[in-house]
């Protein structure tokens, strides 16, 4: 699926008001931007590959990695199923908005993240968010990481040659 941009980044396909499965050969190309909003849900069935895309509502479901090459927005929304949700190599995410957000997924950073939002993360189901070697976390708040949806226990995993940096904020960020 060719999403192209008038590189004004003005171009959105959104997925929303159902359940959108994705099948093998699945792929969003080009500058636009997918959009997962309320109450959306994009399932997938497989490995799936996207340049941009914004979670500010809707779900992440499946069995399926998603792979960012460019940059992930999520402000509002879910991220679960036994998948993963990959930042590659030179990708970004950026978590911030006031709402909560819900990790039940392993989430796989190579790129360049950054938490600066005034929403909490609730977690559980066994989510595991990996810094990679040659990656980095700047969490510029004062939120909570908490594991209160039950399952296995949340794992954050900073792997050596990666980098967690807190600034801002006048107190603590909790895990």
């Amino acid at each position: 699926i060719v999403v192209q941009g008038d590189g004004h980044g003005k171009v959105r396909l959104e997925f929303g008001r159902a359940t959108h499965t994705l099948q093998s050969g699945a792929a969003f190309t080009g500058t636009g931007t997918v959009s997962v909003p309320f109450p959306g849900t994009l399932a997938l069935a497989t490995n799936v590959s996207a340049v941009h895309l914004n979670l500010n509502g809707g779900t992440i479901d499946g069995a399926g990695v998603l792979t960012v090459a460019g940059s992930l927005e999520w402000t509002d929304g879910t991220m679960t199923g036994p998948g993963a949700t990959g930042i590659a190599p030179g990708g970004s995410l950026h978590i911030g908005g006031s709402s909560l957000k819900i990790l039940e997924r392993r989430v796989t950073n190579a790129g360049n993240a950054t938490w600066d939002g005034t929403g909490d993360i609730l977690s559980g189901q066994g989510a595991v968010f990996t810094n990679q070697a040659g990656a980095s976390l700047i969490i510029a708040s004062d939120q909570t990481w908490f594991f209160n949806l039950g399952g296995s226990q949340t794992q954050f995993d900073n792997q050596a040659g990666s980098t967690l940096t807190k600034i801002g904020g006048g107190g603590a960020t909790t895990f």
